[in-house]
Formats: C-alpha cells, sequence, structure tokens
C-alpha cells in the first residue's frame, strides 16, 4: 500500500500522484473494467489467472512459444513472463478461492523502490501537516530530494574518500612540522595559502589509481558490466557482511532465469524463420 494514500482527498490525491508520477500503468493485471489504453489509443486487455495458466500449458504442450502467442493471439513476450511467473501463478491459484476471478498476483504493478523512504516522506507530511501548515508538492518534492541526498551510498565513501583525505591531512601535518612558516603579529602560524592546499589536493587525487576509481562504482553496483556475475562479489552491500548478503544469491537466480528466457527467445526466433513467420508482426 503507497503510504500517502489517504494524505489527500481523491481530486487532490489524483493530481499529487500525477504530477509525483506515482500512478503506473499495469498493462497485464489490471482488471477488465480498469483496461488500460496505451499510447497508440489501442486498449490492451487482461488477463484471469486461469486463461494464463492455459497458455503456459498450451506453450508446454506443444514445445512452443510460438504457437501459443498464435493461438491465443497475443505477444509471445507475455507468455514468457508468465512461464517465469508459473510457480507463483499455480499456488495464488490453489489460495484463491475464485481463481478464475483473480487477475494478479500479489504486489503486481510497480513496486516500490525504497518502501523505508517512501513511509519517512510520508510521516514528514503527516507532521507537517499537524501543525497547521499547507503542504504544497513543490515542497514534498523538496524534501523527497533531501531525504535521498541523505540515504544515497556514494562511490567515494566506500573507496578513496578516505585515502584522499588522509593524504591532505598528511601534507597537512609535515607542513606543521615545518620551521620557517610566516606568523601573525600574536605568535602564531599563518595558514597556508591556497596555492599550498591546491598543491596538496592535486597530489593527493594524483596518488589515487583510476583502477580504484573504477573499483568504486562497481563495489557501490553503480557499473557492473560482466554479465556473467564474476563481479558480484565487489558489491559491498551483498557480502557477508553487507546489508542485504541474501541479495546476491537472488540475483544469479534471476540471472538465470533471463538467459533462460533469451535462449527460448532464440528458439523462437528461429522457428519463425522457418515457418516463415514475421518475428515482429504486431497481434492485433
Amino acid at each position: 500500500m503507497n503510504q500517502f494514500e489517504g494524505l489527500f482527498d481523491d481530486e487532490e490525491w489524483l493530481n499529487q500522484n500525477m504530477d509525483l508520477g506515482l500512478m503506473e500503468v499495469d498493462t497485464e493485471n489490471s482488471t477488465d473494467s480498469e483496461a488500460q489504453v496505451v499510447s497508440n489509443g489501442k486498449k490492451r486487455n487482461s488477463y484471469t489467472i486461469d486463461y494464463k495458466l492455459e497458455a503456459i500449458d498450451y506453450a508446454k504442450k506443444q514445445s512452443s512459444i510460438n504457437s501459443a502467442s498464435k493461438h491465443f493471439n497475443f505477444d509471445r513476450k507475455c507468455i514468457r513472463k508468465w512461464m517465469a511467473q508459473e510457480e507463483q501463478l499455480r499456488k495464488k491459484r490453489i489460495s484463491t478461492v475464485r481463481g478464475d476471478e483473480k487477475k494478479e498476483l500479489d504486489g503486481a504493478g510497480r513496486p516500490l523502490l525504497d518502501p523505508i523512504f517512501d513511509k519517512r516522506l510520508a510521516a514528514w507530511v503527516r507532521e507537517t501537516r499537524a501543525t497547521g501548515t499547507k503542504v504544497t508538492l513543490s515542497q514534498i518534492v523538496r524534501e523527497a530530494q533531501r531525504l535521498q541526498s541523505n540515504t544515497e551510498l556514494k562511490a567515494p565513501d566506500v573507496c578513496w574518500n578516505q585515502p584522499f583525505k588522509a593524504a591532505i591531512q598528511s601534507y597537512y601535518n609535515d607542513w606543521m612540522l615545518e620551521a620557517n612558516k610566516e606568523h601573525t603579529s600574536a605568535g602564531n602560524p599563518r595558514a597556508a595559502s591556497m596555492e599550498v592546499y591546491l598543491e596538496w589536493v592535486y597530489k593527493a587525487w594524483s596518488a589515487i589509481s583510476p583502477e580504484l576509481i573504477k573499483k568504486s562504482f562497481k563495489v557501490c553496483g553503480i557499473i557492473i558490466t560482466a554479465t556473467d556475475g564474476s563481479e558480484d562479489d565487489l558489491i559491498h552491500c551483498m557480502k557477508p557482511e553487507g546489508s542485504v548478503p541474501s541479495a546476491r544469491d537472488l540475483l544469479r537466480k534471476a540471472r538465470g532465469s533471463e538467459v533462460q528466457l533469451l535462449i527460448q527467445e532464440e528458439l523462437d526466433e528461429e522457428e519463425d524463420y522457418n515457418n516463415g513467420y514475421e518475428s515482429n508482426a504486431e497481434i492485433e
């Protein structure tokens, strides 16, 4: 549930959602009464869990997603997605008394990227309103930006910020030990000139290797170029002592499912070619 529901009246909630980009079209999990109209003006249908399972069974029986796509007259990507969700769909079918009317899995639609962040922002809105202050959209955006800036994991912080600052501190300590320094009229040493400070910064930065800077982005999971999982060990939060060590196994499972889907897609395209079927033909 979105933490902002109930904070605004219906019209205000709609306007806030549209402006904040919180409303997301779910073209596969919407109900019949909520069939969405996409940008090209065409409606996309929604399908019950039973219908999805029927398509999955047909594709397995025919050993061809392409055949199921033609038979049911919808995109093969839908069937691939449903096949990846088959276990969840069957569990939901068993646990739902009226499964033939159930159209979506729990959590369908766009998930929250950070539920904790969402709760904190909603709490701020409530606290501000409790003081009698009107909360505007621009204020919510500014508060969200402030919260986000305080929670982001930055590449410098995990790798090269500490050695960079330590080097500057070392240059300062050496400078303080020098005998020949200018002093104020009160006898205190004058601060180092800006030219001296800039030289320390330049030398400290030059001492940091490009490899360390590149590694810092991998450690944060910002830039991972390996598609085989060989760089997963570098991601700090996935290490045994990290905040989410279980994420590594989840990532491997997701990657394995993606590889299987890609293999199936290649087989489908080859089948299309052999059958003279245009693989990117639009399904009405």
